[in-house]
């Protein structure tokens, strides 16, 4: 069950969301977290392995890196989850192609079933 704690930080999420039009650090972000955030991007993908079928994105936020997986991995069905739901519903707006969920990972009644 989330803790008052959790749900401050989500609803933290959920305004840095609206107050950006995405989360700050991937929409609005000068360009040292640009590259940075590229860079962390190609190294993980490159741990993926290339014939991946599936792949799950605990924490997707606003959906940017999420998207980073998608055009890597094109065959690949992607889903992804983040208990904030502003971030979720830009994220669907944004990229439709992928399938978004409002979800918590420590709050196991919010998983889908």
């Amino acid at each position: 069950m989330p803790t008052n704690q959790t749900k401050q930080n989500v609803d933290r999420f959920n305004q840095d969301t609206l107050a950006n039009n995405g989360y700050l650090y991937s929409t609005n972000a000068p360009y040292s977290a640009i590259k940075s955030n590229d860079r962390i991007s190609r190294a993980v993908i490159a741990k993926i392995p290339a014939q991946t079928g599936c792949i799950i994105d605990l924490g997707c936020g606003d959906g940017v890196y999420t998207a980073k997986f998608a055009e890597a991995f094109p065959l690949a069905y992607i889903e992804a989850n983040d208990p904030a739901h502003k971030a979720i519903e830009m994220a669907q707006q944004r990229f439709p192609h992928i399938t978004f969920r409002v979800a918590n990972i420590l709050d196991l009644t919010s998983q889908p079933t």
